[in-house]
């Protein structure tokens, strides 16, 4: 299948939302295992999606040339990855979080 179909702006989003139902419906099954993954693939599209909006881009293809183009993304970096934490730091958000301790200490 043609990647193009799924790493759009809109593909994304609605693929978060119907993620985050699905990880809902593991969650009330008591699957917690997963649940937990599911609701990090919700994130994982909901992150790309707000990147490709923050950036101005139509797909994630577009993204990564844009972050690139921008020295935030390195040339052995990828967008496609699956990792959240690496696509967070992509965000503005990622910074001011970074500067907040209390918030940090949270996540450490």
């Amino acid at each position: 299948m043609n990647q193009d179909l799924h790493d759009g702006v809109r593909e994304q989003a609605s693929a978060s939302r119907q993620r985050l139902e699905d990880a809902r419906v593991l969650l009330r099954a008591s699957r917690w295992r997963g649940a937990m993954y599911i609701a990090g693939y919700a994130v994982e599209c909901l992150l790309k999606t707000k990147l490709m909006q923050i950036y101005e881009c139509q797909n994630l293809r577009e993204l990564e040339v844009e972050l690139q183009r921008r020295s935030i993304l390195s040339g052995h970096s990828t967008v496609f990855t699956h990792q959240l934490e690496e696509l967070f730091k992509l965000t503005p958000g990622y910074n001011r979080l970074r500067q907040n301790q209390n918030m940090v200490s949270l996540f450490n």
